[in-house]
């Protein structure tokens, strides 16, 4: 967490000082190499650290955290563009960053505890900054169950995705959750040119309408904070004790409906101009079954795979990054070909359709997770 921070730090600087276009380019992906581990890492300390009936709160948490950035980000940088340069933006994210770094400076421990071997623990120097040192410079860093090699940790990504319950969810993850990305990029084509074809937003009211999605992923996470919950308690009662991770999945059948119905609507009002504040409702409906979605087949995974959950969590975050970022090549195209009630349409049906593996993993998880690779 430290290094990889620290290095997003310098990357950040880099991409708000960087004089050419191409070199901001360069230096704007080694930004996302390194931004991405913190993500990656986020199930794991939720692991170490919560009892399994606590996961699907913590990660409800950890994934507001993440699925807000993606709108919180052009907020802030439309306001800020009415008035000063886009680097201005890039400082205040700079600003962000350190915050973060100087928090697990002075404030992060490590999350990993062996339990049952307490020899395997390190040994915690009793000075305060004697153990800030040590953990910052690695020798506290480690997991508590020892390092891990590049083939190992390639091994047990492999372990993880060739699980069915895994890459079945794999699928119905990243095709549900990449239209939320393409969105981002269509959603500009629209808005900001003049009327007919668009709705003439300014750079102030094309931040503001950024509040829909935001306040769908806040409220897919207090949503899902109490919902899950039941839905883990009942499938406890009725098993007499015992939890099967399957039950979970019960909360996607709510969320496929909204998912589905969020896309068709928004598609129809795109294509037939009505007014700004349905587009921003539909487009919240959508991002509200995204983010409750996400949180239940994070839970899912972590329950399947408890001692690999930084695999687990490398790849579920991969998906976000491999489907999401390949909508925006050809999805306003697609949508200026057949109009965005179509376009938006078939993306619900094809939610609809993957949502079929849904039951398969309810029904045959179980078995599936009795099997060793």
């Amino acid at each position: 967490m430290f290094w990889t921070t620290l290095m997003t730090f310098f990357m950040t600087i880099a991409c708000a000082t960087c004089p050419t276009w191409i070199g901001f380019i360069a230096v704007r992906a080694l930004q996302g190499f390194f931004a991405t581990a913190a993500q990656v890492l986020g199930m794991t300390v939720i692991q170490d650290m919560f009892y399994f009936e606590e996961h699907a709160r913590k990660i409800g948490i950890w994934s507001w955290s993440i699925l807000i950035g993606p709108y919180f980000g052009p907020f802030l940088s439309s306001i800020i563009l009415d008035t000063v340069s886009w680097r201005s933006s890039f400082w205040i994210v700079v600003g962000f960053v350190g915050t973060g770094l100087l928090l697990i400076i002075f404030l992060m421990e490590e999350t990993a505890y062996d339990r049952v071997n307490y020899s395997n623990n390190p040994i915690r120097p009793e000075d305060y900054w004697e153990y800030r040192f040590l953990a910052l410079v690695g020798v506290m860093g480690h997991r508590a169950k020892g390092r891990q090699t590049l083939s190992q940790g390639a091994l047990g990504i492999l372990r993880v995705f060739i699980r069915p319950q895994f890459y079945l969810l794999f699928i119905y993850h990243g095709v549900t959750y990449m239209w939320s990305v393409g969105i981002n990029g269509t959603l500009l084509l629209i808005l900001v040119p003049a009327e007919p074809k668009g709705y003439g937003f300014d750079s102030i009211s094309l931040g503001l309408i950024y509040f829909a999605p935001m306040t769908a992923v806040v409220v897919g996470e207090l949503w899902g904070h109490f919902f899950n919950d039941a839905i883990q308690s009942r499938a406890i009662v009725r098993n007499r004790g015992h939890f099967e991770p399957e039950s979970r999945l019960w909360a996607i059948y709510f969320s496929a409906v909204v998912m589905c119905l969020g896309l068709s609507l928004l598609g129809v009002a795109l294509e037939n101009r009505w007014h700004w504040s349905l587009v921003g409702v539909f487009w919240g409906l959508f991002i509200f079954a995204v983010m409750t979605s996400t949180v239940i087949i994070s839970a899912y995974v972590l329950d399947c795979f408890p001692e690999q959950s930084a695999a687990a969590s490398a790849v579920l975050n991969f998906t976000r990054v491999l489907f999401g970022f390949t909508v925006v090549l050809y999805q306003a195209k697609w949508g200026e070909a057949v109009g965005y009630s179509w376009s938006f349409g078939t993306q619900a049906m094809i939610c609809g359709i993957v949502f079929v593996l849904i039951p398969i993993t309810q029904k045959y998880g179980q078995g599936w997770r009795a099997a060793t690779v």
